[in-house]
């Protein structure tokens, strides 16, 4: 699968959550490294990582939202929900049947499309409205 990275297209403007985007990426894409995929334990931990990276980074973003009274916190809200629910299915399903190619590949290639969709579609004007507010956004990791 090709590598997940944060083109020019992808970017927001806002460098807390640009800087989170590529670190999502990143650990999206340690699962399809060969060592990864062949030791259960590193699997684990590489689906571990980026699922409390997700949920740090969507505290980041619903924090700012709340904070600068975004009209459509609980639309994105929601869209958080949505991702974190689809990807625990998928991680269930890891855990039950083990890692398979077949599996992970799935489970990127859904990453993929909920990354790329979600940041064109809600991320992009969030980061407007945050823009027009002069918002600070803090990356603190």
């Amino acid at each position: 699968m090709k590598r997940l990275e944060l083109t020019a297209d992808l970017e927001t403007g806002v460098a807390a959550i640009d800087k989170q985007h590529r670190e999502l990426f990143s650990w999206a894409n340690a699962l399809s490294e060969n060592d990864v995929v062949a030791d259960e334990k590193k699997l684990k931990e590489a689906l571990d990582n980026l699922d409390s990276y997700v949920v740090y980074h969507f505290r980041t973003e619903e924090e700012a939202m709340d904070t600068y009274s975004y009209d459509r916190l609980r639309k994105h809200r929601e869209q958080h929900h949505r991702l974190m629910s689809e990807v625990g299915q998928l991680y269930g399903r890891v855990k039950r049947e083990g890692a398979s190619k077949g599996l992970l590949a799935e489970l990127q290639y859904m990453l993929a499309d909920w990354f790329n969709l979600h940041i064109m579609e809600w991320d992009k004007p969030l980061a407007t409205f945050l823009k027009s507010k002069k918002a600070s956004v803090k990356y603190s990791r």
